[in-house]
């Protein structure tokens, strides 16, 4: 298996925690999506949030770091965001 099976489902620290969801992609052929979302630990969030939409197919590695990091500092200040990739 892939090496989300090796992966905890939510993960945490002591600034933000991330969790993975699922939902519709809005037409039949897209199926069901993948999203992961991450919010502030231990603090109140803002009254706004980030959604990052990846198109195309992509691979896991490389310019996906990038939405990692951008999610993560994010919820550092106080924002949720939510990352997914839009095949």
């Amino acid at each position: 298996m892939g090496a989300l099976a090796d992966e905890p489902a939510t993960q945490a620290s002591t600034r933000f925690i991330e969790e993975p969801l699922l939902f519709g992609g809005g037409d039949a052929a897209q199926g069901m999506l993948v999203g992961i979302e991450t919010v502030p630990a231990g603090r109140t969030a803002a009254p706004f949030g980030v959604v990052v939409v990846v198109g195309g197919p992509q691979t896991r590695v490389g310019s996906h770091r990038q939405f990692v990091l951008l999610a993560r500092g994010l919820a550092e200040r106080g924002i949720v965001s939510l990352r997914f990739d839009y095949a």
